[in-house]
């Protein structure tokens, strides 16, 4: 079945919710934030795609800006609302955003579309992604590189999807965005030696 290894991953999400919340507290991304929000004017609509338990968005707020978290484990979900009550989170699927056509001016996705297996699913994603933008509007990935051997794999439940430079160049920019910055090999922030990632800021055409 298509979507059987990211429903796997969405019940190990669901079940293991607290836990990865208080962890992901323990780590701090906040120049990949900045750098990303830098671009934008205050009071900007931004949604945090794969908001997890809300740190992110939590972030974006405490930034002056206006995030909104969709995810597709209904655990984290409830957790966000709980942590954050004064911001909106949506249960829902990159595949069918539940949101209207030029809605955000930015989506931060940050470690949440390599769960995604196929081509079709990201590219489903990125179109989603596209329209729920508004014109010109940014977009932020984050992706794990391929430095090993393996192109898929499974860790502790969860899938994963390892991407190359070129793949992601290709994914962007077929889906309609133009890259406007592409950084390669960065360190994980988690301290992870085994594990690097590929980040993308780019704007909708």
């Amino acid at each position: 079945m298509e979507n059987e290894k990211l429903d796997k991953t969405i019940n190990w999400y669901n079940n293991n919710a607290k836990d990865y919340v208080v962890n992901a507290g323990k780590i701090s991304n906040t120049d990949w934030l900045d750098n990303f929000i830098k671009r934008f004017p205050a009071n900007s609509y931004i949604l945090d795609a794969g908001c997890a338990g809300g740190r992110d968005s939590q972030f974006l707020k405490d930034r002056g800006h206006i995030p909104v978290g969709v995810d597709l484990s209904s655990e984290f979900i409830e957790i966000a609302q709980q942590k954050h009550p004064d911001i909106k989170f949506i249960l829902g699927s990159f595949l069918d955003l539940p949101f209207d056509s030029n809605s955000f001016d930015g989506i931060w996705c940050n470690a949440s579309l390599l769960h995604l297996e196929t081509n079709d699913q990201i590219d489903k994603a990125l179109t989603e992604f596209h329209r729920v933008l508004n014109n010109q509007g940014l977009l932020y990935l984050s992706l794990k590189q391929k430095i090993g051997t393996e192109k898929l794999k499974h860790n502790d439940n969860r899938f994963f999807n390892y991407f190359e430079l070129h793949e992601v160049k290709k994914i962007v920019e077929d889906n309609n965005f133009e890259i406007l910055e592409l950084l390669d090999e960065v360190e994980d922030p988690g301290g992870r030696l085994d594990v690097r990632w590929v980040i993308v800021h780019a704007r909708k055409k």
